[in-house]
């Protein structure tokens, strides 16, 4: 927070909450910023917690019977992709919130 001139205030962030979804690219975000703010500016880490209001790779579109084939590779891999960036960087958050108990793992 930036005042008049070159008065700066800094106010400590104990924890970031991050709404899932979305969750591309915020999860990878808010994961960099907890380690730079205790490995580069050495202060004490934020605490990461996601809050699963649905899995983020759901949002996507899912391909038919009637898509077509080039667009069904397109659609598949991007599925994939957040699927996969979510599976990896969901274990690096420090607690969760589910909205349901069919969503804890």
């Amino acid at each position: 927070v930036e005042m008049q001139g070159d008065c700066m205030i800094q106010i400590p962030v104990d924890v970031i909450l991050v709404q899932n979804p979305p969750s591309v690219p915020t999860l990878l975000l808010v994961y960099v910023y907890c380690i730079w703010e205790w490995l580069w500016m050495r202060r004490k880490r934020p605490r990461f917690v996601i809050d699963w209001h649905n899995l983020g790779y759901t949002m996507f579109e899912s391909p038919t019977q009637q898509t077509p084939f080039l667009r069904t590779i397109i659609l598949t891999s991007i599925r994939t992709i957040a699927k996969t960036y979510e599976r990896i960087l969901a274990p690096m958050a420090d607690a969760h919130l589910t909205v349901t108990h069919a969503m804890e793992v």
